[in-house]
């Protein structure tokens, strides 16, 4: 899967960097968005939208996580 150990150290910088970006935002979003008088829906999908991208992130990191495991 991964072979060279720059590309690994790389790609596991960058997925805690996207997982940063994403609670932040997440975090922004469930402070801010109430403040406007939106739709209730409209708050509700955004907050499931960050929900499965912090589930896809922890999904990844779980894979590979596990595949370095098993490389060493």
């Amino acid at each position: 899967f991964i072979v060279h150990s720059g590309f690994r150290r790389r790609l596991l910088w960058s997925l805690k960097v996207t997982a940063t970006i994403y609670a932040f935002f997440f975090g922004l979003r469930l402070v801010i968005f109430p403040l406007f008088s939106w739709d209730p829906d409209a708050y509700l999908a955004v907050g499931i939208i960050s929900l499965v991208c912090v589930l896809i992130w922890i999904g990844l990191k779980w894979l590979v996580d596990n595949n370095l495991a098993s490389k060493r």
